[in-house]
This record gives structure tokens, C-alpha cells and sequence, in this order.
């Protein structure tokens, strides 16, 4: 439940704007984006009143972007992507025993030669990168050799698959004749025996897997406690920030969002982008009751003195900033680019959409993204 909550949550919000006609595709920037509040609609006295919050979390335009909406909401998030972090090496570990077990070599200098060229690779094709670790790094003090543990760690789970999907591959060569096949069908086969080998073998280490209450332990396995490591708790660190430096950035950027179509459009337009995400709302409200929600957070409420209602209220609006708004700002210069004459027109609305977006994003700094 908790390693998934905040993915069904983005899922169901994907469905409704699906749904709703409008394709909206905008890459988010790293150095800020905005939004400070929904406004009241017809709905508001059914709603859940959220405690207020004056710290700020970035600025739109000028004016500050308060923490009332969506301190709950990245509350929520921390604690379930910490989870998910602790799941995913748990299942690191697991699937280095199973390295060890089937006689798969793992020399330290191969994995960090790999781990650096999965960086490199991933440098060159996410430029903002860099830009993400080192904010993530300023905010948190992390640096040194606990940053280069972190950044092994990021990589440890892909060089297990990768050495694991050799030896399965391997294996099926060894095991099967090839034949009148060709030597591309018969490596595709063998590719596609190890995928479901991967596959399963993961289905059965995740049930050896428990993430406990208690986040000074990494997780239990096959019921046996183990405790995170220095590499473990770095990599949580770096994650974590970045992931909420990155949540910051988007809620910055529908409120910047919400900004322009105030400006253009007036409070109609920004109350029907509201309303277009009631739907929603009623969609994940039953999660909210759920036992389960209860077991995974209800010490995370109860730490923060809220209840249910409010942090599904922090939730709706933290996706009507992201995502609201957003469809509504595509469709409103969609409808600009079409009517637009003269020569400084650009040639396609992706270009159009991707200009308004970066001067956009330049007015939408993050101040104080980890609260």
C-alpha cells in the first residue's frame, strides 16, 4: 500500500485528464514552478478546511506560493517514496544473493564502471541532472563519499538485472538448440526467456519483502531484520530531496499556470479547471477511508494533527496544480496559436507551447522546496 498509494493516485488522475479530450505534454523545469491555492468554488463548505501554513514554498510572478495546500500532500509523498526506496533495496540485496547463489560475478570495479557509464548515459539524456543532485546536495549537506554512495546505490538494482538477464540468457543458449533460426531470432528468444525469468524471480523476492513501521531499519526479510547501511541512508537522502525539490518545481508550475489564466481568462476559467477535477476527488476519496490508508498513515496524520479529509483536500489541490491547470494552459494556447498571425509565429504549436512554457517557468522559483 504505501509504495503504491501516490502512483494510483497520479494513475487516476492520468485516466480523468485522458478522459476529459485534451493532450497536454509539457517538460517540467528544474529551477522552479508555482502554485499557491485553489479558489473557492461552489463545493468549498463540503471540503476540508487546511491548516494554515505561511511558509513559503517558492514564488509565481513575483508573489509567494504558501505551504497551505500542499504540505500534506508532499508529506504523503515523502513518506511513500521513502518506502518505495526502502522496498527497492531490500530487493537489491535480495537480488545480489541470488547473484551469488546462481555463481553470477560481481566485481566491484565492473559495478562502478557501470554505474558511471549508466550516470554518464542518463547525464546526456536528462541534462537537468546535474542541476537536480546538486540542489538536492545544497538542501541536504550531503556530499563526498556519501554522495558517491548514494549514486552507486541509484545504480545498484540495474547492474543486478543486467548480470542476472546474462546468465538467464545464457542459460537458454545453453539449454536449447538453435536450429533453422537465425542468429537474431534466436538471441530475441533468448532475450525474451530471461525477461520472464527476471520477472517472475522478482514476483518472488517481493513476497520475502516487508517495509516495517519503524524507517531506522532498512526492511525485514524472510521476517529477519536488516538495518540500513551508510549507502542506504544516503541514498535516501539524495533521492528524497530530489524527488521533492522535482514535486516542488511542478506545483510551481501550475500556479504559474493558474497565473496566466487568470490573467487571459479570467476566475471563470481557473474555477473550471477546479471543478474539472471534483471527479477525481470522488475517485480517490474511498482510498482515504481504506484500512490500509489507515495502517500506512495514519501516524503521519496523527503527527501532523490532520485528518483524513484534509489531506485528501491537500491531495486534490496539489493535482489541480499539476495537472489542472495544465490542461486548461493547453487548451488555451492551443485556441492562441490558432488564431496567431504574422511571420513570428512559430512553425508548430509544440514549438508555440514549448516557448510559452519556458518563459513561464522563468517566473517560478522554488524558495524553500523542503519545507
Amino acid at each position: 500500500m504505501k509504495k503504491t498509494l501516490i502512483a494510483l493516485l497520479l494513475a487516476a488522475a492520468l485516466t480523468l485528464c485522458a478522459c476529459g479530450g485534451t493532450a497536454s505534454s509539457s517538460a517540467a523545469p528544474q529551477s522552479g514552478e508555482p502554485q499557491s491555492g485553489a479558489p473557492e468554488t461552489e463545493d468549498a463548505a463540503q471540503t476540508a478546511e487546511l491548516p494554515a501554513d505561511e511558509t513559503v514554498l517558492g514564488t509565481v510572478f513575483g508573489k509567494d506560493v504558501l505551504y497551505t495546500d500542499y504540505r500534506l500532500y508532499l508529506d504523503l509523498e515523502d513518506r511513500a517514496y521513502l518506502d518505495s526506496l526502502r522496498n527497492e533495496m531490500a530487493l537489491n540485496l535480495l537480488l545480489e544473493r541470488e547473484m551469488s547463489e546462481r555463481g553470477v560475478a560481481a566485481e566491484s570495479e565492473d559495478f562502478e564502471s557501470y554505474a558511471a557509464e549508466a550516470y554518464y548515459s542518463e547525464m546526456l539524456s536528462e541534462p537537468r541532472l546535474i542541476d537536480e543532485i546538486n540542489a538536492a546536495c545544497e538542501l541536504t549537506g550531503l556530499m563526498g563519499g556519501n554522495l558517491d554512495l548514494a549514486l552507486y546505490e541509484a545504480y545498484r538494482q540495474g547492474y543486478c538485472i543486467e548480470k542476472l538477464g546474462d546468465f538467464f540468457s545464457e542459460t537458454y543458449r545453453s539449454e536449447n538448440e538453435q536450429g533453422e533460426k537465425t542468429d537474431e531470432d534466436f538471441d530475441a528468444d533468448a532475450v525474451a526467456y530471461a525477461n520472464e525469468q527476471l520477472y517472475a524471480l522478482a514476483g518472488e523476492l517481493a513476497q520475502r519483502i516487508e517495509i516495517p513501521s519503524d524507517d531506522q531499519l532498512l526492511a525485514r526479510i524472510d521476517g529477519e531484520e536488516v538495518a540500513l547501511e551508510d549507502r542506504h541512508k544516503a541514498y535516501l537522502i539524495l533521492a528524497v530531496a530530489r524527488n521533492r525539490i522535482n514535486l516542488a518545481n511542478s506545483i510551481l508550475i501550475g500556479e504559474g499556470m493558474r497565473h496566466e489564466l487568470l490573467e487571459a481568462r479570467g476566475e471563470e476559467a481557473v474555477a473550471q479547471a477546479v471543478e474539472a477535477m471534483q471527479g477525481y476527488r470522488d475517485y480517490v476519496a474511498p482510498t482515504f477511508e481504506s484500512a490500509e490508508f489507515a495502517e500506512a498513515y495514519g501516524s503521519l496524520l496523527e503527527a501532523r494533527g490532520a485528518t483524513k479529509e484534509q489531506m485528501l483536500e491537500s491531495v486534490v489541490r496539489t493535482f489541480t496544480a499539476m495537472m489542472g491547470f495544465e490542461e486548461a494552459y493547453y487548451q488555451m494556447l492551443s485556441e492562441q496559436y490558432e488564431a496567431a498571425t504574422g511571420t513570428d509565429v512559430p512553425e508548430t504549436f509544440e514549438e508555440y507551447y514549448a516557448d510559452r512554457c519556458e518563459e513561464l517557468y522563468a517566473q517560478c522559483v522554488a524558495v524553500n522546496p523542503m519545507g
